[in-house]
């Protein structure tokens, strides 16, 4: 039986029925093959910048390769690389839409993420100032193969296929939206905790509670925008949870979910948590227990928490103009990565709420919100060079329009959302009352 649900194909999650033993649908395909399009040329784009040259190379492309085996690779470059790559081999194999993918498809995809590193590397020799690098084909290798078994889920053993189905069916309201959902929560982590790495030292503990220590004492103000910043944000997720979660799971979960994420700063390197995130926390989850599972409460949040992050102070006093290359400060950091999940999620999280208004989305509707999204985001942006300490930047903007256009480009999503199950039934209203009350 054939499904048409693309995150279920994406993220390997089944749906109830058969889940892993039908081929996917055509739909599926065409959709895991546009994202595969858009992360390959994100790939080269980012890999040959600053695209000047062609240069020639000091000394052949063979010997540079070899010689750079010997060149010392840091850890943050090696999670980056394959933070690039595991996605490609996932979309890699799901491009394949083969229902039980075994081990030739898994080496093909693997030879196929190797081919790409190796003549990227390559041409890296031709591209000043880029050095071409052994170590990142490895890499680059190992993280498409990792990606390749990630989209290996469907030739699990049985008895774990009919787990993580009723799994989900136990958590996760039907349909392609709750995954679009889990999407949305994991790009807010991924912005908080990016480079991920824990340092379980006692003296980073102790930097990491350093600035809410501070303000507890008074010797650094309280930031009254960054407290909206992140109590605008918990508000707005925890209400894109419940709504992706059955009816039937503890908000509690949710919650203690995202004050989880939060107090994970503290061991990892480079992150700190502060009185206004603990604080924020408390608030979005008390408006979210009050909120309940409507849209427009979280949609609200979603704006005073991105409007309070881009237009706040940065750390000095400068005033910078706007950034018109796209993915220019974001390239081969995991400050980056994270910068661009920070984009994304806000954005990614009201399409969701737009996709969960239960009636079927016309393209006006669709261009309408890329508009509106559009215009904010670069507002936003232009806002930003008269104020001290931030950096302006267009990728913002893209990220943004593409974060709204994502969850549109399939069918599943564009058709009405199920119903909810906490509505109320239009005969469950009180007796007497009007359907339609006149003004």
């Amino acid at each position: 039986m054939k499904h048409d649900d693309p995150f279920d194909s994406l993220l390997g999650a089944p749906p109830p029925a058969d889940p892993m033993a039908a081929p996917a649908s055509e739909a599926e395909v065409r959709f895991v093959r546009r994202l595969l399009w858009a992360w390959l040329g994100l790939t080269v784009y980012g890999t040959l910048y600053p695209w000047t040259g062609p240069a020639i190379p000091d000394g052949s492309v063979g010997a540079l390769l070899v010689a750079s085996l010997g060149r010392r690779q840091s850890a943050s470059d090696v999670l980056f690389n394959l933070l690039v790559y595991i996605p490609l081999g996932l979309l890699l194999m799901r491009a394949l839409g083969s229902p039980r993918p075994g081990g030739g498809q898994l080496a093909a995809v693997t030879l196929i993420g190797g081919a790409l590193s190796l003549s990227l590397e390559c041409g890296q020799a031709f591209v000043p100032p880029r050095a071409p690098s052994m170590v990142d084909v490895f890499t680059n290798t190992a993280g498409t193969l990792l990606g390749g078994l990630l989209g290996m889920t469907r030739a699990l053993p049985g008895e774990w296929r009919a787990r993580a189905a009723r799994w989900r069916q136990s958590h996760l309201l039907p349909g392609a939206l709750p995954l679009f959902g889990a999407l949305v929560l994991t790009l807010w982590a991924v912005a908080q905790l990016s480079p991920f790495v824990p340092a379980p030292s006692v003296s980073h503990i102790r930097h990491g509670l350093a600035p809410l220590w501070h303000t507890l004492a008074g010797d650094q103000p309280f930031s009254v925008t960054r407290w909206l910043e992140y109590g605008g944000a918990v508000l707005a997720l925890a209400v894109v949870g419940r709504r992706m979660l059955r009816p039937e799971v503890p908000a509690w979960r949710l919650y203690a979910v995202l004050g989880l994420v939060l107090l994970y700063k503290v061991p990892v390197v480079d992150r700190q948590l502060t009185l206004e995130a603990a604080l924020g926390w408390l608030a979005g989850v008390a408006l979210a227990h009050l909120a309940g599972r409507r849209r427009w409460p979280a949609a609200c949040a979603l704006l005073v928490s991105v409007a309070a992050d881009r237009l706040s102070t940065g750390d000095d006093a400068l005033l910078r103009p706007m950034d018109w290359v796209p993915f220019h400060g974001q390239m081969a950091t995991l400050s980056g990565i994270a910068d661009v999940a920070d984009a994304v999620w806000p954005y990614a999280a009201l399409a969701f709420l737009a996709a969960g208004a239960g009636r079927a989305a016309s393209r006006g509707r669709i261009a309408a919100g890329a508009l509106a999204v559009f215009g904010l985001a670069f507002a936003l942006e232009l806002l930003q060079q008269g104020i001290p300490g931030r950096y302006p930047d267009i990728t913002d903007p893209i990220v943004a329009l593409a974060a709204w256009l994502l969850p549109w480009c399939h069918p599943a999503l564009r058709a009405p959302a199920p119903p909810d199950p906490l509505a109320p039934e239009p005969d469950a209203l009180p007796a007497g009352r009007p359907r339609h009350p006149t003004r």
